[in-house]
């Protein structure tokens, strides 16, 4: 209640209120906690009023310009998706200091400003102000919108992880409660996109050896039939235009049931990140007669497009960037973009997709243009082809329609797996327990008694988060299971509750030396926190340190030759941590207990952003690679 964005950034009644509380709550002798929240609340207001300002200029851009701005943003933001990785500039007001990413929130958030005022429709889908994209005018207005959404993140810290706000002169600076919580947030990040990396080198290999590609086949095709398929329009405004032949063979790159390597590829990552069989991906609808594969079709349509617009939009950026932007986002009639869906599935399917894809003005929620990348402005669409092209677009789906594979799978994935690994270490594994102790029911994901530990597993698989509102709740997932398992050791406690709870396993043992928890992260978040004395592990992890115990730090090297890419990987560094051949109850119960060996790697930096003369600033930490190799150097072993 106390976040001044949820009030369009008017901090001044927040401020009275909390200058009213804060001499009260120090009569009433409140918890320090409460009183250093709103101490933080405070430093965040008074910085909050040159966001506010900031947010005020916003709306007057958007209604002094609102027939021009959502195209022209829309544009702008899709040729980051295009070309621009972002985010490695020191410098605030440089875009390159932002992602994509949050380029892409940032034009969700003014297109928000005018749906709130106006509406969004047909007509603000006409007019492309290309001199003000070539001029910078809206690269300008991307920088606010973007610094905007860090206050808001800053608000989201403070209040949901109990981050603070310390004010120094002009400066409020974001500090976590413990540097352990902004290091797992961090390494969450860090290890997720790590592992996404052998994906794309087997894309690359895999296309080398010839399978079939979306990417090759839009290439070869520009590359052979390049007038026949690219045309200069001069009218209404002069931009390029796509004519793609309407003949069945061609039709048939869309609607067939094989995979392409990069839809094989996706698959694999969307099967490994869910935890589900085929069997579950394949019977699968997001809505009903909507299917996993439907949908993949539909967005093979959509690569292939934005592959085809990059090949000649990518050079003609430079070259003559006011038509290469009008380009870039074509305003489809809703039947014309119907019938282009229906090459890839039944036409009775188009609507309900295009539903699904699409956000409108009047619909629930909050835009973003990465989770509903297809304008609905009433007779027309605005399609960004980049934004829709490259879109994690299951993730998204799962997210806004609240529908995900794991709600289909007979058992859970993580529990499973984690029961199969440590099946191979001891004899007394299981798996999904319940029963009651003591009159209290209590559930445990995966007990284990391996060698003199009792060790409890509680697994949470929450969507990986793409910013501060949907780490909430990753974050609940985790306290949640962190008070599912205060329980289970509290009543555990008792030796002979524990000997009970054996019995009922039938496991001959007597009471363990030491109860070892926890917390399985399945989408990876949090790795190395430690919640209420509970250890958080990422999946993946935790089942490699179980099987091997081997961890490697590979080198890869991408080059390019007459046949395309090719990538070169050599391991640099491999480590067995157990330095034994066989796991030890010991090594689980240290790799467990003690803090995450990366965290040691980790270093403080600085994240800020300028307004005026003021400076919002995070702290934050980023992995040192030297570090982590010398690390590992000093005890690596060949095998």
């Amino acid at each position: 209640m106390l976040r001044s964005s949820k009030y369009n950034f008017d901090v001044g009644l927040l401020s009275r209120v909390v200058e009213f509380m804060l001499p009260q709550l120090k009569q009433l002798q409140t918890p320090e906690s409460i009183f250093n929240y709103l101490n933080s609340i405070e430093n965040l207001l008074k910085i909050g009023r040159k966001f506010r300002h900031l947010n005020g200029s916003l709306q007057t851009f958007v209604s002094r310009n609102e027939r021009e701005v959502v195209k022209s943003l829309i544009a702008l933001v899709d040729t980051f998706f295009m070309v621009k990785n972002g985010g490695n500039s020191p410098y605030p007001d440089d875009l390159n200091s932002y992602t994509k990413e949050d380029l892409a929130e940032g034009a969700s958030y003014i297109i928000h400003l005018l749906h709130r005022t106006t509406g969004v429709s047909d007509r603000n889908f006409a007019i492309l102000n290309g001199a003000g994209l070539e001029r910078g005018l809206y690269h300008k207005v991307l920088i606010k919108a973007s610094k905007l959404r860090q206050f808001t993140e800053a608000e989201i810290m403070v209040d949901a992880f109990d981050y603070s706000a310390n004010l120094r002169r002009k400066k409020v600076t974001i500090s976590p409660p413990s540097p352990a919580l902004e290091k797992s947030i961090r390494l969450g990040y860090i290890m997720s996109d790590q592992a996404r990396q052998p994906m794309k080198v087997e894309r690359i290999a895999a296309m080398r050896r010839g399978a079939p590609s979306i990417f090759a086949i839009a290439d070869k095709l520009y590359e052979s039939h390049r007038e026949q398929l690219v045309k200069l329009r001069e009218t209404p405004v002069r931009r390029y235009v796509f004519e793609l032949i309407d003949h069945p063979a061609f039709r048939e790159i869309f609607s067939h049931d094989g995979l392409t390597v990069e839809e094989r590829i996706y698959l694999e990552g969307v099967l490994e990140s869910e935890l589900v069989t085929w069997d579950v991906i394949r019977d699968f609808q997001m809505r009903p007669s909507v299917t996993f594969f439907d949908l993949l079709k539909v967005h093979r349509l959509f690569m292939f497009l934005a592959r085809l617009a990059t090949n000649h939009l990518h050079t003609a950026l430079v070259d003559d960037p006011k038509t290469a932007y009008q380009s870039l986002v074509p305003v489809f009639e809703k039947a014309k973009l119907q019938r282009l869906l229906s090459w890839a599935v039944p036409e009775e399917k188009v609507v309900p997709i295009l539903d699904l894809m699409s956000w409108r003005s009047g619909a629930p929620g909050v835009i973003d243009i990465q989770y509903k990348t297809v304008l609905d402005g009433g007779r027309t669409y605005m399609v960004p082809l980049n934004i829709t092209g490259t879109a994690n677009w299951y993730r998204n789906y799962a997210y806004t329609e609240k529908r995900r594979l794991i709600e289909d799978a007979q058992e859970d994935g993580a529990s499973c797996m984690l029961e199969e690994a440590l099946a191979d270490a001891s004899h007394f594994v299981k798996r999904e327990y319940e029963t009651k102790l003591q009159k209290q029911k209590i559930e445990v994901d995966v007990l284990c008694r391996f060698g003199e530990y009792l060790f409890l597993f509680e697994c949470k698989h929450a969507l990986l988060p793409c910013n501060a509102f949907e780490l909430r709740t990753s974050y609940k997932h985790m306290q949640t299971a962190a008070t599912q398992l205060t329980k289970v050791v509290e009543l555990l406690s008792d030796k002979e509750t524990e000997l009970e709870l054996y019995r009922r396993l039938g496991w001959k043992v007597g009471p363990a030396a030491a109860i070892v928890t926890c917390i399985v992260s399945s989408n990876g978040m949090f790795p190395g926190l430690t919640i209420d004395g509970h250890p958080v592990r990422r999946l993946a992890e935790l089942i490699n340190m179980i099987k091997t115990g081997i961890v490697k730090i590979v080198a890869a090297k991408v080059t390019e030759d007459e046949q395309g890419l090719d990538v070169h990987t050599n391991t640099v560094i491999e480590r067995n941590l157990w330095r034994s051949d066989n796991l030890h109850p010991s090594f689980l119960h240290h790799y467990l207990t003690d803090e995450l060996q990366l965290f040691e790697s980790m270093v403080e930096v600085d994240r800020s952003c300028t307004i005026d003369d003021w400076q919002l600033c995070f702290t934050t930490y980023a992995l040192n690679i030297p570090s982590v190799e010398n690390s590992m150097s000093v005890a690596a072993t060949v095998r």
